[in-house]
């Protein structure tokens, strides 16, 4: 991420509450949500930040230490893609408001 005027910009906003991911400035990036309850560990790997799933024929992304725009470009690219987030990733930020 990017320091603009002591701001980090490039980050992203989850909200476990909805289970929404949001860009820095709070456009809606993607719902979140495995009907099937997916662990990374079980989905075959097709790539470093990409797996596929058995189960829903998705790919799920890797998106540690991408930036905001560049997930929101994916999620409007491939809107069924799934996204692999952890919390610990310095470009997240929980927020814990209902919105």
């Amino acid at each position: 991420s990017e320091q603009l005027n002591n701001q980090v910009v490039g980050f992203m906003k989850f909200n476990p509450s909805n289970r929404k991911l949001y860009t820095n400035e709070g456009v809606l990036i993607k719902a979140l949500h495995c009907p099937r309850g997916v662990k990374w560990n079980d989905l075959i790997q097709t790539d470093l930040m990409k797996r596929d799933c058995k189960f829903c024929e998705n790919i799920i992304i890797d998106i540690r230490d991408m930036e905001d725009g560049k997930v929101l470009a994916i999620a409007m690219e491939n809107s069924s893609a799934c996204l692999k987030l952890d919390l610990n990733d310095p470009n997240i930020r929980v927020i814990n408001h209902y919105v």
